[in-house]
């Protein structure tokens, strides 16, 4: 598991490679309903940027799930006692059965916000074209 938390960090935007890009067409319409094409380049950094984001939370849910009290030595005793691997499906499995509506919350904002940033950042270059 270490390995790939290794890998995950080393996703991350690096300085000086702003010049490369990606080139996306869009087709905008005008008042008259002409049609026109538009080339954006959308940064390398910022795609590292989302992976990185999206990497960096899986860190954080871990370690959040490592504070909770279903990871401490009590809670895997009692789970090898009965035959059950204290993991982190555990903990999340008994976070969601002890506060269904706070982890609901939670698991719906976060996405919501993720998401929301990541349209933000990938269409900002749009916004001067389209009006």
């Amino acid at each position: 598991m270490g390995l790939m938390e290794i890998m995950l960090m080393l996703v991350a935007p690096y300085p000086y490679i702003d010049h490369l890009t990606i080139k996306e067409t869009y087709l905008f319409y005008n008042d008259d309903g002409e049609r026109y094409y538009v080339a954006i380049n959308t940064k390398i950094n910022d795609v590292l940027l989302f992976c990185s984001m999206i990497a960096r939370l899986y860190l954080i849910v871990r370690f959040l799930l490592s504070t909770t009290p279903y990871k401490n030595v009590r809670s895997q005793r009692l789970c090898q006692i009965y035959g059950v691997e204290a993991n982190y499906m555990y903990s999340i499995k008994a976070v969601m059965k002890d506060s269904p509506y706070s982890f609901l919350f939670l698991s719906l904002l976060v996405p919501m916000l993720i998401g929301g940033y990541a349209l933000r950042m990938f269409e900002r270059y749009l916004i001067t074209e389209s009006g």
